[in-house]
């Protein structure tokens, strides 16, 4: 009996499902293996990383407005809240970030968490809808790997992945709203290194000054309500803490293992600094100049989105496995095309795409940590092939 299209899209939703056991293997191993960071003395659950966000949050509404921008202070007053074998927690986001999060510290942890995750994944599917994609393709963006990585770390992956989504979706459209996005999106800047290459290249300056607004806007706001001493905190405290974290640390922490970008795939291999860094210079400038080439012509709206996606990753030095929601909905989109009109060859980078931020932490335990920038360089690749064949 012939399938129709819904029915190809209910398998390819049921495939992908499958693809999760990585994540979700991975996820069991990481509660398992860390049990002080899941109950405190009290038997209150912890909710891995969200009890940074909620923390933060918690110890504003508490007269503490400077506490989450001292790493070592904050960090003991989680132990104090949780148990004193609770993870290396810590800040390490902008106050413009903490401003967003305000409202959860009025709620209990669970509720918060639920709140929080919800909030983001309904976000994230309100967004794709709005762009035009179909329910059954953006819910299987909610079942991929990426997402379940954001789910088991109480992450903000859906959040900024809702960002980037719709602010490169909406940019030929409603370049003022893209622009806001845009800004909003400087709660977590390094995601955010080819936006004004797309800006500039596709002259969007309305966006530009939309951008720049909000940002500014978010800055000011929180200055105002945490106090100008959160930003002196974060630039003197938590910045300085958060490089020499990802910078100078050794090789093959965990948290290393986690980002699939050239920066930390090559230190995970033994590089050094310098070496690592110029590797990622290499690849942020071969992705900014494909974005330039992208933005600066015509092209298929969904591929031009999905390529626009995979770049954001491919440029930047730091991105969690959990910051690879985009890389999900630019394989959902190339599957999209790929299901409709017939995959090229090569085109297996979909699947190597989807899998990917289930089994990075496994590929860096391999020794093969490079395979996860070159999963992403591959997906690049085969985009603007498709895109090229397309004009």
């Amino acid at each position: 009996m012939p399938v129709g299209r819904a029915g190809r899209w209910l398998l390819v939703l049921g495939f992908m499902a499958v693809c999760l056991y990585p994540a979700a293997r991975y996820g069991a191993m990481t509660w398992r293996n860390f049990p002080a960071s899941l109950t405190a003395p009290n038997g209150a659950v912890v909710v891995r990383d969200f009890v940074d966000f909620w923390g933060a949050a918690r110890a504003v509404r508490e007269g503490h407005a400077a506490l989450p921008f001292d790493p070592a202070a904050f960090h003991r007053w989680l132990q104090a809240r949780f148990a004193p074998a609770q993870d290396v927690n810590t800040w390490s986001y902008p106050p413009s970030f903490l401003l967003l999060l305000l409202p959860l510290g009025f709620l209990g942890l669970l509720p918060a968490f639920g709140l929080w995750l919800g909030g983001t994944l309904a976000l994230l599917f309100g967004v794709l809808r709005r762009l035009g994609i179909g329910a059954v393709p953006a819910l299987a963006v909610l079942v991929s790997p990426a997402a379940a990585e954001t789910l088991l770390d109480g992450q903000n992956g859906a959040l900024t992945a809702s960002l980037l989504a719709g602010g490169f979706g909406l940019l030929d459209r409603a370049p003022v709203a893209a622009g806001v996005m845009f800004g909003v999106l400087t709660i977590k800047p390094q995601l955010g290194l080819l936006v004004p290459v797309a800006l500039l290249a596709a002259r969007q300056y309305r966006a530009v000054v939309a951008a720049v607004v909000t940002a500014a806007a978010l800055a000011g706001l929180s200055a105002l309500v945490l106090g100008a001493g959160s930003w002196s905190g974060f630039f003197a405290a938590t910045r300085p803490y958060m490089t020499h974290l990802l910078l100078l640390s050794g090789h093959r922490q965990l948290y290393q293992l986690m980002m699939p970008t050239m920066f930390m795939a090559a230190r995970v291999s033994g590089a050094g600094v310098a070496l690592a860094t110029g590797l990622q210079g290499v690849a942020t400038a071969l992705a900014a100049g494909a974005m330039w080439w992208l933005w600066s012509r015509p092209a298929p709206p969904a591929l031009r989105l999905a390529l626009s996606l995979t770049l954001v990753l491919l440029a930047t030095p730091f991105a969690y496995d959990y910051d690879m929601v985009p890389v999900a909905i630019a394989a959902m989109l190339l599957a999209r095309e790929g299901i409709r009109d017939g995959f090229l060859p090569g085109e297996g980078a979909v699947l190597a795409a989807w899998l990917l931020p289930g089994i990075v932490v496994s590929l860096g335990f391999l020794g093969v940590s490079m395979a996860g920038p070159a999963i992403v360089a591959w997906l690049a690749i085969v985009l603007v092939r498709r895109i090229r064949r397309s004009v």
